[in-house]
């Protein structure tokens, strides 16, 4: 199977993308419906993993700022209504409309979350990994000081 980068569209390798439902339902209804399935698998290419790390980030507080407010609005219906259980069905469609307005700016997880995490520590470790060379102070680990501050 071909990558393909969701960001630029490259066919390049990269960190690989969770194939969850929404991925699965998209999959599905080109694959039946318009029968025009590509078959690639969706990466994430290393040039535009911050492009990517932002729009994912911007979409995850989208979706719990709708579910917040879909949840408020459906409470006050219910309470406002003195309890009626039909204002209670109201509700709960719109938390589901709500949620599916936040699926416009839809942008999916990596396959393990841990490596967009890890990417990001290994960058923020090796600035201060040279903040700390430049104190000269003792790193404890592989890089050892020796005699004209070499580092092995």
């Amino acid at each position: 199977m071909e990558e393909a980068c969701i960001i630029c569209g490259k066919r390049i390798a990269g960190i690989e993308v969770r194939n969850d439902y929404i991925l699965s339902s998209i999959r599905w209804f080109k694959r039946n419906v318009t029968r025009n399935e590509k078959g690639f698998r969706l990466v994430v290419c290393k040039e535009d993993f911050p492009k990517y790390y932002k729009q994912r980030k911007s979409f995850e507080r989208k979706r719990s700022l709708y579910i917040g407010l879909g949840v408020v609005f459906a409470a006050a219906l219910f309470i406002l209504s003195e309890f009626n259980l039909y204002s209670l069905f109201y509700g709960i469609g719109i938390v589901v409309f709500l949620y599916l307005l936040s699926l416009v700016s839809y942008m999916p997880a990596l396959e393990t979350g841990s490596e967009a995490g890890k990417q990001k520590h290994d960058t923020a470790a090796g600035s201060a990994a040279a903040s700390s060379h430049g104190r000269r102070t003792g790193i404890v680990g592989k890089a050892t000081k020796t005699k004209g501050y070499k580092h092995e």
